[in-house]
């Protein structure tokens, strides 16, 4: 079980959103990536998305690789569990 920050989806959000969503500043409303990302975020934030499938639809979402998503994600994790995060060089 990966035990999270407090308020890891609202740190973590706001992350993304500065660094792949920036061009989005005060304007309504956002695009359809925006949407994507921010719901994966609150799906894995309530139980309904494994870390994994939620990495790779913020990556997606994000147009980036999933190590980048991981490593963002990584700074509000506490402690992964048995857990073993693994990335292609590709992803």
């Amino acid at each position: 079980m990966i035990h999270t920050e407090i308020d890891f989806f609202n740190k973590v959000f706001s992350e993304v959103i500065n660094t792949y969503f920036a061009e989005f500043e005060g304007v309504l409303p956002f695009g359809e990536r925006y949407h994507k990302a921010k719901y994966s975020l609150e799906c894995f934030s309530n139980g309904v998305l494994s870390y994994d499938k939620m990495i790779k639809q913020v990556a997606k979402a994000c147009k980036c690789r999933n190590i980048d998503i991981h490593n963002i994600c990584d700074k509000f994790v506490k402690s992964y569990g048995t857990y073993k995060p693994r990335f292609n060089k590709l992803n």
